[in-house]
């Protein structure tokens, strides 16, 4: 039949859309409800004509939530109850997306956006609704709601992980040492065999991983304790390429998602299998394949992290796993070497350039506080050569300042060329170079803090205004100036002191 004469709601668009898809998309929910109603077969209007995606697909990526509630309700009582199971071109049953917001989506197969407001928090007064701000509070709170039903909706309707592929257990590998020379021929030939698998097309997609898989590897811990909740065998489900849960959320570095597998108890018998490849979970944590970069003060701190996510693991695999190789014959440690050594460069020139500067900036702090303890502020008395100023407390609180900011710069100095000094090896930047270079900063920023005060006090003793109250104000306020922005541009380090000091206290 001619496009032309087709029924009105029939017609699509240059994108393949009906209007009842098109009702969806833009969200009006009283529309579509009156259109369902106009149309005898509602099928022909749910997927759109050009990529097949679905009339649920395109709710959810248009982040019309009450919509997509309202359809999932519409198939389940009238219609077959498939919609929910549809996928894409590429194999998704719902599309990986961005959000308005550029937050990862998922549901079903897709993440879900989760918003950082409480549950329970709705008490809000109707009379302030008016203002902005109060608004989209609401429309977030609403907008969080509908996303919990949805994944509770689409969660329990899930039976994908019904499907566990079973492998026998593989007999861990564990080969003599081999030299350095051939440890880099078998990265080489392990990155060719893997540039070949996905020329092939042989890798396992993303796209056939289940709703629990993809959710932790994306780190949604919502969607995978909602799972967990509903069908707690779900834990031992298992990929086609022989993943589990843990694999997943250790190769991407999902540590909220190790959190909650450690909480189940099920972390005691998950961390045994070995992937298709032959990996365990340390090589998992060893390959930067599926690496991102962290939120770090620097590239010293994120090869930390990493170091620090690969002892953590190794700590909890027995000693055969540890120096178990993979089908490349590479063990974990030797993966990790060399999937980082970019990064280790990085860090090695980053932390040298860093230490230079402040320590010029130490080693400059350090003079001028040294000077400033010969030359007595009001001078001396000719007579027995003690202070004038001496009876002053002020002058008191000089002397004491000017000490400390003698001591801290010239501890800052000795830190920065312990860094120097040190070899730049992997298990340096463990703990033992960014601690140092931590509390480098921190003495730096202290004695800078306290050289300031100094010289606060010194105005305060040589300069007096007629109002000593307006003093004080302008003199402190000047001090402080200069160490607040130094401390504002600086605060990734300042940051890194206070997990420096947290993990201390641990």
């Amino acid at each position: 039949m001619d496009e032309k004469e087709l029924p009105l709601l029939e017609i699509r668009n240059l994108t393949g859309e009906t209007p009842i898809h098109w009702a969806a998309v833009d969200g009006n929910l009283n529309l579509l409800k009156f259109l369902t109603k106009q149309v005898a077969d509602l099928k022909k209007h749910f997927h759109r004509s050009e990529d097949k995606v679905s009339i649920l697909h395109a709710a959810v990526v248009a982040q019309r939530l009450e919509v997509a509630l309202w359809l999932l309700k519409l198939d389940e009582t009238q219609l077959d109850g498939t919609l929910a199971y549809e996928k894409d071109d590429n194999g998704y049953f719902l599309p990986k997306f961005r959000c308005q917001d550029n937050e990862d989506v998922v549901s079903s197969n897709v993440l879900i956006p989760t918003l950082d407001i409480k549950k329970g928090e709705n008490n809000i007064k109707p009379h302030i609704s008016e203002w902005d701000g109060i608004n989209r509070l609401l429309e977030i709170k609403k907008k969080n709601m509908l996303a919990e039903q949805l994944v509770d909706v689409l969660a329990r309707r899930d039976n994908s992980w019904q499907k566990s592929f079973i492998y026998k257990q593989r007999t861990p590998n564990i080969s003599p040492a081999i030299l350095r020379s051939k440890v880099s021929k078998l990265v080489k030939q392990s990155q060719s065999n893997r540039e070949k698998q996905y020329t092939e097309q042989s890798t396992h997609s993303n796209s056939e991983y289940t709703p629990l898989l993809l959710a932790a590897a994306k780190g949604i811990a919502e969607i995978v304790e909602k799972i967990l909740e509903l069908y707690t065998q779900v834990i031992n489900h298992v990929s086609e390429d022989a993943l589990n849960i843990l694999h997943v959320a250790v190769m991407y570095h999902q540590r909220d998602i190790y959190r909650i597998i450690k909480r189940t108890g099920a972390l005691k018998w998950l961390k045994y299998r070995l992937s298709a490849r032959g990996s365990s979970v340390l090589h998992q944590v060893g390959s930067m394949e599926f690496y991102g970069k962290r939120h770090k003060a620097g590239i010293a701190y994120q090869l930390q992290e990493e170091l620090r996510w690969f002892f953590r693991m190794e700590k909890k695999l027995p000693t055969y796993l540890i120096r178990h190789c993979n089908d490349d014959n590479l063990t974990a440690w030797d993966l990790f070497e060399n999937e980082h050594t970019l990064m280790l460069k990085e860090a090695r020139d980053w932390i040298k350039k860093t230490t230079e500067s402040c320590s010029a900036v130490a080693i400059l702090v350090a003079t001028v506080v040294f000077a400033a303890a010969y030359t007595v502020p009001g001078g001396t008395d000719p007579i027995n050569g003690l202070p004038i100023l001496l009876s002053s407390p002020v002058f008191l609180f000089f002397t004491i300042m000017d000490v400390v900011a003698l001591a801290s710069s010239l501890a800052s100095v000795v830190m920065f060329l312990s860094i120097l000094t040190s070899p730049f090896e992997f298990l340096d930047f463990h703990k033992s170079l960014p601690r140092k270079l931590s509390l480098g900063f921190g003495f730096l920023f202290f004695s800078l803090t306290t050289t300031m005060l100094a010289f606060s006090a010194t105005i305060l003793l040589t300069i007096k205004l007629e109002k000593e109250k307006w003093t004080s104000t302008l003199i402190y306020g000047a001090a402080f100036f200069p160490v607040a922005v130094f401390g504002l541009f600086q605060l990734p380090f300042v940051m890194a002191i206070r997990d420096l000091s947290k993990e201390s206290w641990k």
